[in-house]
């Protein structure tokens, strides 16, 4: 999806039937090598089968995919090597990044990139309760109930619990009513402000995210968010979404041939319900501090600012949870004169990013900002 709907040099057309280019390809700064993982993830396999997996077996999977590629093309090791992801690659990335720091194998990695992601569940999970009332979706009557029965007396990050791990029944009530409206009231939760065409009885929006996969993925983040069985929210599928272009695409004959991807058995989906996957770990905190401390790397952590999911507040205060002190003032940065969103640099190279008016998939949204936005990060260059 990243590839063909986000930051790739070409987008699917309408009903999937052609290409368009992408004049903001994250490629007309570097070379981009699209890694489809877990296996089975779009086309690729497990031969045995064997669906079932985890955030170890994924990083030990991705790892020697990435060492097979450059066994097939030595002279490519001496290039600098960045990793980068979204979402739940707020988790593959940083573990990844971290097996070649211990292990390079002549990979000479530079840095790494996490767009809106899951650092922290915990975090994210008190955010956005946060995020909803301060965007005007929670009245002051459920507010107060929120922050009377879950804030232990006072309201800040440190001291409301919104289902992480109270026990408190008076709290975990306004919670599942204010998820209620975050998730079942016909929100994008990926884009706050996205536009929706209500047509016969369906809504849609064909250039955005497909119901089933997101869906599919919420369902799953609530869960971790708030440790509590989904069955207990009634998560509907959100609004104004559709990828029903990709899924035409990738299924075509003529494209499978042209990918040689023949072998395959699985068809293409954009979310594969068929993956059995345990999350192993709520937060990065550990592995983002050992990254850091090694010296070795720079770091990138945007947000789009109007994602629900992966919010921007709980990626913010997962960087300020490392406990690094800042190097410069929380200021905008521009392109073209325009504000672009924020920006702020801390110890050891890491550097968090907004970008204004942006949901979950940043290339998607706002494709010119964030190639200026990879742009300063490969080159070293200031955000002004």
């Amino acid at each position: 999806v990243g590839a063909i709907a986000e930051l790739g040099p070409f987008r699917v057309g309408y009903q999937g039937i052609n290409m368009t280019t992408n004049p903001s390809s994250w490629n007309k700064v570097a070379n981009i090598i699209f890694l489809e993982s877990p296996a089975g993830v779009g086309f690729s396999y497990d031969r045995s089968g064997n669906y079932a997996s985890d955030d170890t077996q994924t990083t030990d999977q991705n790892y020697l995919a990435t060492l097979n590629f450059f066994d097939e093309y030595p002279m490519l090791k001496k290039n600098d090597f960045y990793i980068a992801g979204e979402s739940y690659a707020g988790v593959y990335v940083p573990l990844l990044a971290q097996r070649f720091v211990n292990d390079p194998r002549g990979i000479n990695l530079k840095g790494y990139a996490v767009g809106n992601g899951a650092l922290d569940m915990e975090l994210l999970g008190k955010s956005i309760m946060f995020f909803g009332y301060y965007h005007g979706l929670f009245g002051q009557r459920l507010w107060k109930e929120l922050t009377t029965n879950c804030c232990n007396g006072s309201i800040s990050q440190e001291t409301c619990d919104f289902g992480w791990s109270t026990k408190n029944p008076a709290c975990i009530d306004p919670v599942k009513r204010a998820n209620q409206i975050i998730l079942s009231s016909g929100l994008n939760v990926y884009n706050l402000y996205d536009p929706c065409n209500y047509d016969q009885g369906s809504w849609s929006l064909a250039p955005r995210y497909s119901d089933s996969t997101m869906q599919h993925a919420f369902r799953r983040l609530v869960k971790k968010l708030f440790k509590w069985p989904t069955t207990n929210i009634n998560v509907t599928k959100p609004k104004c979404i559709d990828q029903d272009r990709l899924q035409l695409y990738f299924n075509r004959r003529d494209v499978i041939e042209a990918l040689h991807v023949q072998e395959s058995p699985l068809q293409w989906y954009p979310c594969n319900m068929a993956i059995n996957y345990t999350e192993q770990h709520t937060t990065m905190r550990e592995v983002v501090q050992d990254l850091a401390t090694s010296g070795q790397l720079r770091a990138l952590i945007y947000n789009g600012d109007v994602d629900m999911a992966c919010n921007f507040l709980g990626d913010d205060w997962f960087v300020h949870s490392l406990g690094y002190e800042p190097t410069s003032e929380y200021r905008m940065w521009h392109v073209d004169g325009v504000i672009s969103g924020f920006v702020q640099n801390f110890e050891h190279n890491i550097t968090f990013v907004t970008l204004k008016g942006s949901g979950h998939m940043v290339p998607l949204d706002k494709a010119a900002e964030s190639l200026h936005m990879i742009t300063n990060f490969l080159s070293g260059t200031p955000f002004l």
